[in-house]
């Protein structure tokens, strides 16, 4: 029961970004919200088109991505 766990149903949070590699890709899994990326760790986000919730895939490059997701 939600309660029990401490959970609610009618909220969101803490989001959880799980990032699985496989092969030369990543799976980036989260479980609502936007999928934001950015070139700093502190720069400016912007979403990242066309990733929807739950599920994306990325493959790495030669620049360095940060993820978030904003709920």
């Amino acid at each position: 029961m939600a309660t029990t766990a401490g959970k609610s149903f009618d909220t969101y949070g803490p989001a959880t970004l799980q990032i699985i590699p496989t092969g030369p890709e990543l799976e980036l899994i989260w479980q609502a919200g936007t999928l934001e990326q950015a070139d700093e760790v502190n720069g400016q986000y912007t979403p990242v088109p066309g990733a929807v919730a739950p599920y994306y895939k990325v493959t790495p490059g030669a620049v360095r991505k940060f993820y978030r997701i904003k709920l």
